[in-house]
């Protein structure tokens, strides 16, 4: 991992609403192949983070300073070139299928939109619905199947355009804790395959833990980095065996510590006990 492929500069994000401060003088980069997890208090502005990389906070919205870098390009430069956004894949928390088009056709939609043919859209597509367990439902509808079935649709459509670079906002938040485990140890072998550039942001430490290579803490809002940790657990990893790793419960409790330090903050709660 020796090329830089995402650099976050000194960005800084004020929402004119509420004249809110959500990120501060914020740095981080993350390398080539490499899963980085983002980690912080509940509402510290993650996902703001993960909008300015994707550059779709809307204009006027908020003041944005500081940059952000694609393979060595800026991209909130008004004057920069676009071109370096067709790089990445976005997968949300809230699936976004779009409820009147079947599985297959959610799936192929990122290549008509770039002028694949529908016939050779739905050649790839069949690839890759069989890479996340689904095939046999095609031509089934978002309301026909479960919510993980649906996370499994929104994979594949984020995939099949084959982004170099992939942003996941709390992608299984939403999901059951068996289901939970089942997208982890899916996305691990999908990763393994692709070895796509990969940056996670996760409420869940345990997720972070099993996914990612380097794991960055940010501070209670106004963001900034509190602290990074590098994941040295060797791969493959399988997200239930895992939590017995002596290796995954040392990583665990230096982070939760960081985190703690930061929800006290957040809360304004002392350390010290009631008399």
């Amino acid at each position: 991992m020796n090329k830089e492929r995402l650099v976050v500069e000194d960005l800084s994000v004020k929402y004119h609403k509420g004249n809110v401060e959500a990120v501060r003088e914020l740095n981080f980069r993350v390398w080539d192949k490499e899963v980085v997890a983002i980690v912080g208090p509940s509402g510290c502005g993650k996902s703001t983070l993960l909008n300015c990389i994707a550059k779709i906070i809307p204009p006027g919205v908020a003041e944005v300073k500081g940059n952000v870098f694609i393979d060595g390009e800026s991209i909130l430069d008004k004057s920069a070139d676009t071109g370096h956004l067709k790089k990445l894949g976005y997968m949300f928390q809230r699936d976004t299928l779009l409820p009147w088009k079947s599985v297959k056709d959610n799936v192929i939609l990122p290549l008509t939109l770039r002028g694949v043919s529908k016939r050779e859209a739905e050649s790839i597509a069949k690839n890759f619905l069989e890479m996340v367990g689904l095939s046999g439902f095609e031509d089934k509808y978002p309301h026909e199947i479960s919510g993980g079935m649906r996370q499994r649709v929104q994979l594949a459509r984020t995939l099949i355009y084959q982004p170099e670079i992939i942003l996941m906002d709390e992608p299984f938040g939403a999901l059951d804790a068996h289901t939970r485990l089942s997208m982890q140890n899916l996305v691990m072998q999908l990763w393994h395959h692709r070895r796509s550039t990969v940056v996670l942001v996760t409420h869940d430490l345990q997720e972070a833990i099993t996914l990612a290579d380097r794991i960055v803490v940010l501070t209670a809002r106004p963001a900034t980095v509190k602290n990074e940790y590098r994941v040295d657990i060797p791969r493959p990893r399988d997200a239930i065996k895992l939590r017995n790793d002596p290796l995954f419960h040392a990583v665990h409790d230096k982070i939760w510590a960081d985190l703690a330090d930061e929800v006290r903050k957040q809360l304004n709660i002392s350390e010290r006990q009631p008399p």
